[in-house]
């Protein structure tokens, strides 16, 4: 999967034939989230296992993740998990030992 990519509607309308109306309707309809909420929780997801996994940097996990930005990684992250990155590996890390 092309995650860590920018992806538009329209390359996605244009791979699966439809308009931009029906993709976003359909993919609803299938998966009860945007497809914007699909790809951000699933970006979100790689990067926790990379915070766990990794010894790369914050800002290298953003942009493997497909995050364009560092900083609005670190805010969009901890909105979702009300903590920082830094702080969830730190505990990932301390509950290993």
């Amino acid at each position: 999967m092309h995650y860590n990519y920018a992806i538009t509607l329209q390359q996605l309308c244009n791979y699966f034939y439809v308009s931009k109306s029906t993709l976003l309707n359909k993919f609803k309809e299938e998966y009860g989230i945007t497809i914007h909420q699909y790809l951000l929780d699933y970006r979100f997801q790689k990067s926790l296992e990379l915070l766990a996994n990794s010894t790369q940097s914050i800002q290298e996990i953003a942009l493997a993740c497909g995050f364009q930005d560092a900083n609005y990684y670190t805010k969009a992250f901890k909105a979702k998990y009300q903590t920082t990155p830094t702080h969830y590996r730190e505990t990932i890390n301390t509950s290993k030992n």
